[in-house]
């Protein structure tokens, strides 16, 4: 007889309790689609559909040791408790899609979709050194509890996965959601009593190891180096519970056009993660490194984050943006009066993110703002636009009833900035 780790526990100690079984993975609640797929999606309504990871299961409890005789044969330590099994992750609330695909989505409504992590599973208690019923012998140590090693919770709505192409129009998102929470009961194993007694589990939450998990895009989460056209889509109410992106999240080097589209009433954290990695920002849309991007006619209002709550560029090899007739208003990021900045827009060109005091890369970020308007927006630095290390020109444009400790209109770190008005009457700051 040997146990699970392979042992023979008649020359070492009583078995051990097997590890619990990892949470199964849960990718597109309504619809699935592998790489390359080129699906045409139209006239559709998805409500109410979830993408929810498997919890982890409970770690088995160690058998019990026995006692020598005292003089020949030696204790039989108690087994080690099995650790708990890892989160099941998940993505995709409404639709996954595998890298490489080409889907056309057309008149489609997505509302109160919803992607959750699994639960951890508990560690299972150490075997007793003692199988006379006494606490004598060596006792088995109590098994950890299990972590989200490699987890992640992206995209409510959609996910789409590296190299994309996506092309969405007349379509709304709303209401969709990330969960992160832990809410199960799950706890370390006991150690085994003995003489010896054996040491309990790991809480692995307890010790911050759950920090591997993150979640980007309350309804959408592109992939890297995807392309992203966007005409007439409301994205509204959707949150992402811990890290970047309310409404969007797009990954390193995509390319992106929003166009006649309204960005509303979407939230990132407005607190920095106690657990989980990465950082926040990005209420209405979070864009990492974007290769370029592009806004026409759009609405970007009422949205919320610790950073950049309208929208957050992180240019850390360049790019450009492009806003042109578009209005952002009410826009809130006043959450901390030294962290906090961007009420509508922050735009940073810096070796680390979320750093005003950094040094700027190059290829510079460059940014222009063409016949916008910016009212009522709020953040500690850069009510309207908090801007660092980037090369800003501003045309044409009113900025109204914006408010900020430092830069009511615009701040600029490091940054070149250039303002004119070809119009009859002057820009307003």
């Amino acid at each position: 007889f040997r146990s699970a780790d392979g042992t023979d526990p008649a020359a070492t100690a009583a078995p051990n309790g097997d590890k619990g079984m990892d949470g199964g993975n849960g990718f597109g609640g309504a619809m699935y689609f592998v790489a390359n797929s080129q699906p045409v999606i139209e006239n559709c309504q998805i409500s109410n559909c979830s993408a929810i990871g498997g919890d982890g299961g409970n770690g088995g409890n160690g058998d019990v040791g026995v006692l020598g005789d005292g003089e020949t044969t030696p204790d039989t330590p108690g087994g080690n408790g099995g650790n708990g099994g890892n989160a099941g992750i998940a993505a995709g609330g409404a639709m996954y899609f595998e890298s490489t695909c080409q889907p056309k989505i057309t008149d489609v409504e997505i509302s109160n979709c919803q992607i959750a992590v699994g639960q951890i599973g508990s560690g299972g208690n150490g075997g007793d050194g003692d199988d006379q019923g006494g606490a004598a012998g060596i006792g088995g140590n109590g098994g950890n509890t299990g972590d989200l090693s490699g987890a992640f919770v992206h995209a409510g709505a959609i996910f789409f996965d590296t190299g994309s192409t996506v092309v969405m129009s007349n379509c709304s998102i709303t209401d969709c959601t990330i969960s992160t929470l832990q809410t199960s009961e799950y706890i370390p194993g006991t150690g085994g009593l003995g003489t010896t007694p054996g040491t309990g589990g790991i809480d692995n939450a307890a010790i911050g190891n759950l920090s591997i998990l993150v979640s980007y895009g309350g309804a959408n989460y592109y992939g890297a180096n995807s392309t992203a056209i966007l005409d007439n889509v409301t994205i509204q109410g959707n949150a992402s519970t811990l890290n970047q992106g309310g409404g969007e999240f797009y990954d390193t080097q995509c390319t992106t056009t929003h166009q006649n589209c309204i960005i509303m009433e979407n939230t990132s954290p407005t607190a920095l993660p106690t657990v989980g990695a990465g950082s926040v920002g990005g209420g209405g849309i979070y864009l990492a490194d974007p290769a370029s991007s592009t806004f026409t006619d759009c609405i970007i209002s009422q949205n919320t984050a610790y950073y950049g709550a309208g929208v957050y560029f992180d240019g850390q090899t360049g790019g450009t943006v492009n806003f042109t007739d578009c209005v952002f208003s009410g826009n809130d990021s006043n959450v901390d009066d030294w962290e906090s900045y961007g009420g509508a827009i922050y735009a940073g060109n810096v070796t680390t993110a979320n750093n005003l005091v950094d040094s700027p890369t190059t290829p510079p970020f460059t940014m222009t703002v063409t016949n916008c308007t910016f009212d009522t927006n709020i953040s500690p630095f850069g009510g309207a636009l908090c801007v660092d290390a980037v090369v800003l020109t501003v045309t044409d444009s009113t900025f109204t009833a914006n408010s900020a400790e430092y830069g009511g209109g615009i701040f600029a770190y490091g940054s070149q900035v250039t303002i004119n008005d070809k119009r009859d009457r002057k820009s307003v700051v």
